[in-house]
């Protein structure tokens, strides 16, 4: 039920003045617009939230998808690595994500804690106050029939290892 997002930063993130999150592009619509955001959203003093926007072509502007209840289980901040980890319920994503295909991009901003009501609020691809933007890319989640042949092939190796010093010690 949700899409998971990991962002590495180099160091701790302070998200008291700052935004982070994901765009991501329904690339069957072929638009060249991103569609929905996955982002951070700071409501008060160390209460951070993971919230969803879809972008309104109609009126080229994000629209916050996210309503009732807190959303702070949707994200830890610096929690076991430097960055963010988000939770995105795909219920509240204008698409269904194809994740093979689909591409999405990280931004950040350190000059709102709301930047997608803000700074980036009629902008599809953020450009104002920007820190940060990564190169579009497709999600690209292996298929099991791609991982199982690099996994079979590592235990065939150490199964042969253990075969072979098994034989060596007789």
């Amino acid at each position: 039920t949700y899409v998971f997002f990991k962002i590495d930063t180099e160091s701790n993130v302070d998200l008291t003045d700052s935004t982070i999150g994901v765009i991501i592009d329904d690339v069957s619509l072929g638009s060249g617009t991103y569609n929905d955001a996955c982002t951070s959203y700071t409501a008060g003093t160390n209460s951070f939230r993971g919230y969803i926007y879809e972008w309104n072509a109609g009126f080229g502007e994000w629209e916050r998808q996210t309503s009732g209840g807190d959303y702070t289980d949707h994200i830890q901040v610096n929690n076991g690595h430097s960055g963010v980890k988000l939770a995105c319920q795909k219920s509240q994503l204008s698409f269904t994500i194809d994740f093979t295909n689909d591409k999405v991009r990280a931004v950040s901003g350190d000059s709102g804690k709301t930047e997608f009501e803000g700074n980036w609020f009629d902008q599809n691809i953020p450009s104002t106050s920007r820190d940060d933007i990564t190169d579009a890319v497709a999600l690209g989640i292996p298929e099991f029939s791609t991982i199982i042949a690099p996994v079979a092939s590592v235990l065939l190796i150490v199964g042969n290892r253990m075969r072979k010093v098994k034989t060596n010690q007789h």
